[in-house]
Protein backbone atom coordinates (compact mmCIF):
# COMPACT_ATOMS: atom_id res chain seq x y z
CA UNK A 1 0.00 0.00 0.00
CA UNK A 2 2.83 2.23 0.47
CA UNK A 3 4.32 1.95 -3.01
CA UNK A 4 1.13 2.60 -4.60
CA UNK A 5 0.10 5.68 -2.67
CA UNK A 6 3.59 6.69 -3.28
CA UNK A 7 2.74 6.29 -6.96
CA UNK A 8 -0.29 8.24 -6.91
CA UNK A 9 1.34 10.95 -4.70
CA UNK A 10 4.55 11.47 -7.16
CA UNK A 11 2.49 11.61 -10.17
CA UNK A 12 -0.27 13.85 -8.30
CA UNK A 13 3.07 15.97 -7.24
CA UNK A 14 4.40 15.87 -10.94
CA UNK A 15 1.64 16.73 -12.80
CA UNK A 16 1.70 19.97 -10.83
CA UNK A 17 5.47 20.80 -11.00
CA UNK A 18 4.78 20.53 -14.51
CA UNK A 19 2.90 23.69 -14.47
CA UNK A 20 5.27 25.98 -12.77
CA UNK A 21 4.57 29.33 -13.22
CA UNK A 22 2.37 28.41 -15.94
CA UNK A 23 -1.33 30.14 -16.50
CA UNK A 24 -3.79 29.02 -14.65
CA UNK A 25 -5.58 27.52 -17.62
CA UNK A 26 -6.47 23.97 -17.39
CA UNK A 27 -4.11 21.70 -19.01
CA UNK A 28 -4.17 17.72 -19.08
CA UNK A 29 -1.12 17.13 -17.47
CA UNK A 30 -2.44 18.94 -14.32
CA UNK A 31 -5.07 16.53 -13.46
CA UNK A 32 -4.42 13.24 -11.67
CA UNK A 33 -7.04 11.28 -13.51
CA UNK A 34 -4.44 11.48 -16.28
CA UNK A 35 -2.25 8.68 -17.30
CA UNK A 36 1.58 9.21 -15.93
CA UNK A 37 3.08 8.82 -19.11
CA UNK A 38 1.27 12.14 -20.24
CA UNK A 39 3.72 13.89 -17.74
CA UNK A 40 7.10 15.39 -18.18
CA UNK A 41 8.30 13.12 -15.22
CA UNK A 42 9.86 13.22 -11.35
CA UNK A 43 10.48 17.04 -11.37
CA UNK A 44 11.59 16.37 -14.61
CA UNK A 45 10.50 19.67 -16.01
CA UNK A 46 13.51 21.41 -14.50
CA UNK A 47 16.04 19.18 -16.69
CA UNK A 48 17.58 20.86 -19.08
CA UNK A 49 17.35 23.63 -16.83
CA UNK A 50 21.24 23.75 -15.84
CA UNK A 51 20.59 23.40 -11.81
CA UNK A 52 23.20 23.92 -9.43
CA UNK A 53 24.09 21.31 -6.51
CA UNK A 54 22.50 23.73 -4.00
CA UNK A 55 19.20 24.05 -5.97
CA UNK A 56 19.34 20.42 -7.15
CA UNK A 57 19.58 20.20 -3.39
CA UNK A 58 16.54 22.41 -2.68
CA UNK A 59 14.30 20.33 -4.85
CA UNK A 60 15.19 17.24 -3.65
CA UNK A 61 14.42 18.43 0.08
CA UNK A 62 10.95 19.65 -1.80
CA UNK A 63 10.51 16.61 -2.96
CA UNK A 64 10.79 15.12 0.43
CA UNK A 65 8.56 17.72 2.01
CA UNK A 66 5.55 17.37 -0.48
CA UNK A 67 5.25 13.62 -0.83
CA UNK A 68 3.54 12.46 2.38
CA UNK A 69 1.62 15.61 1.62
CA UNK A 70 0.52 14.64 -1.89
CA UNK A 71 0.15 11.07 -0.79
CA UNK A 72 -2.08 12.01 2.31
CA UNK A 73 -4.37 14.20 -0.19
CA UNK A 74 -4.73 11.35 -2.39
CA UNK A 75 -5.39 8.61 0.16
CA UNK A 76 -8.44 11.18 1.22
CA UNK A 77 -10.29 11.07 -1.81
CA UNK A 78 -9.66 6.96 -2.29
CA UNK A 79 -12.12 4.12 -0.84
CA UNK A 80 -10.95 1.33 0.95
CA UNK A 81 -11.40 -0.80 -1.88
CA UNK A 82 -10.37 1.61 -4.20
CA UNK A 83 -6.81 1.81 -2.41
CA UNK A 84 -6.88 -2.12 -1.94
CA UNK A 85 -7.47 -2.22 -6.00
CA UNK A 86 -5.13 0.18 -6.57
CA UNK A 87 -1.96 -1.78 -4.48
CA UNK A 88 -3.33 -4.85 -6.09
CA UNK A 89 -2.32 -3.44 -9.60
CA UNK A 90 1.11 -1.87 -8.73
CA UNK A 91 1.46 -4.89 -7.16
CA UNK A 92 1.05 -6.89 -10.20
CA UNK A 93 2.29 -4.01 -12.45
CA UNK A 94 5.68 -4.08 -10.65
CA UNK A 95 6.26 -8.08 -10.36
CA UNK A 96 5.91 -7.61 -14.09
CA UNK A 97 8.73 -5.37 -14.25
CA UNK A 98 6.67 -2.05 -15.33
CA UNK A 99 8.22 0.70 -14.08
CA UNK A 100 7.09 4.64 -13.34
CA UNK A 101 4.02 5.54 -15.70
CA UNK A 102 3.06 1.84 -16.76
CA UNK A 103 2.79 1.22 -12.92
CA UNK A 104 0.63 4.69 -12.60
CA UNK A 105 -1.42 3.79 -15.74
CA UNK A 106 -2.13 0.27 -14.07
CA UNK A 107 -3.22 1.74 -10.94
CA UNK A 108 -5.40 4.43 -12.56
CA UNK A 109 -7.07 1.91 -14.38
CA UNK A 110 -7.75 -0.09 -11.06
CA UNK A 111 -8.81 2.86 -9.07
CA UNK A 112 -11.69 4.24 -11.95
CA UNK A 113 -11.82 7.54 -9.88
CA UNK A 114 -15.83 8.66 -10.29
CA UNK A 115 -16.24 12.13 -11.36
CA UNK A 116 -16.96 13.42 -7.81
CA UNK A 117 -13.71 11.83 -6.84
CA UNK A 118 -11.61 13.57 -9.30
CA UNK A 119 -13.04 17.26 -8.41
CA UNK A 120 -12.54 16.52 -5.03
CA UNK A 121 -8.90 15.08 -5.68
CA UNK A 122 -8.40 18.52 -8.02
CA UNK A 123 -9.82 20.78 -4.83
CA UNK A 124 -7.72 18.85 -2.51
CA UNK A 125 -4.27 19.36 -4.47
CA UNK A 126 -4.81 22.78 -5.43
CA UNK A 127 -3.17 24.60 -2.70
CA UNK A 128 -0.38 22.30 -2.58
CA UNK A 129 -0.05 22.49 -6.07
CA UNK A 130 0.29 26.42 -5.48
CA UNK A 131 2.68 26.15 -2.67
CA UNK A 132 4.78 23.77 -4.18
CA UNK A 133 4.99 25.70 -8.02
CA UNK A 134 5.71 29.05 -5.41
CA UNK A 135 9.05 27.38 -3.47
CA UNK A 136 10.17 26.07 -6.41
CA UNK A 137 10.11 29.09 -8.39
CA UNK A 138 11.49 30.79 -5.55
CA UNK A 139 14.75 28.46 -6.37
CA UNK A 140 15.30 29.56 -9.84
CA UNK A 141 16.77 32.04 -11.14
CA UNK A 142 15.00 34.65 -13.85
CA UNK A 143 16.86 33.14 -16.75
CA UNK A 144 15.37 29.75 -15.75
CA UNK A 145 12.23 30.86 -14.63
CA UNK A 146 11.82 32.02 -18.91
CA UNK A 147 13.32 28.79 -19.87
CA UNK A 148 10.72 26.89 -17.91
CA UNK A 149 7.99 29.03 -19.41
CA UNK A 150 9.11 27.89 -22.78
CA UNK A 151 9.24 24.23 -21.96
CA UNK A 152 5.92 24.33 -20.43
CA UNK A 153 4.85 26.07 -23.32
CA UNK A 154 6.18 23.64 -25.83
CA UNK A 155 5.08 20.62 -23.90
CA UNK A 156 1.67 22.37 -23.63
CA UNK A 157 1.53 22.64 -27.66
CA UNK A 158 2.02 18.81 -27.72
CA UNK A 159 -1.06 17.78 -25.52
CA UNK A 160 -4.32 16.90 -26.99
CA UNK A 161 -7.05 19.69 -26.11
CA UNK A 162 -9.89 18.04 -24.57
CA UNK A 163 -12.72 20.81 -25.53
CA UNK A 164 -15.12 19.77 -22.43
CA UNK A 165 -12.68 20.57 -19.94
CA UNK A 166 -11.54 23.46 -21.30
CA UNK A 167 -15.28 25.19 -20.88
Amino acid sequence: MRVVSVVLALAVSLAFVGQLLAADQACPTTKPEHNGHQMMGAFGVLKGLNLTDEQKAKVKELRKEYMPKFKEAANSVLTADQQKARDAAIKTAKAAGEKGPAVFKAAKAAVQLTDAQKAKMKEAIKPLKKELREKIKAILTPEQQEQLKAKIAKHKAKMPVNTEESK
